[in-house]
């Protein structure tokens, strides 16, 4: 993972700030990212059986992290939907004290 992502950024962006928040919105894209990679190819894999099978799944429109969908002639859709929700302490609900 990126340096840019290290506790000590964190720490220096502050809790509850704005530059926290863009440093979490930036790791939620990265994470997004990478985990598109992945998913893709499984997907296009699970696609590829399904359609050996007698389905004639397609591209719904062109993917993008977080958004995948496939369509069988208006009859069977196939999609993943990716969400990462990341935060540093204006999304915690734990004091620092019961760490």
């Amino acid at each position: 993972m990126n340096i840019k992502f290290s506790l000590e950024k964190f720490e220096l962006a502050g809790k509850d700030t704005e530059l926290a928040r863009t440093l979490s919105d930036d790791l939620e894209k990265e994470v997004l990212d990478r985990l598109h990679e992945v998913i893709i190819k499984e997907i296009e894999l699970i696609v590829n059986e399904l359609n050996r099978n007698g389905h004639k799944l397609k591209l719904q429109y062109e993917p993008c992290s977080g958004d995948i969908s496939y369509i069988d002639n208006n009859r069977l859709r196939l999609s993943v939907d990716t969400v990462v929700s990341c935060g540093f302490a204006h999304l915690n609900m734990i004091s620092d004290d019961d760490l």
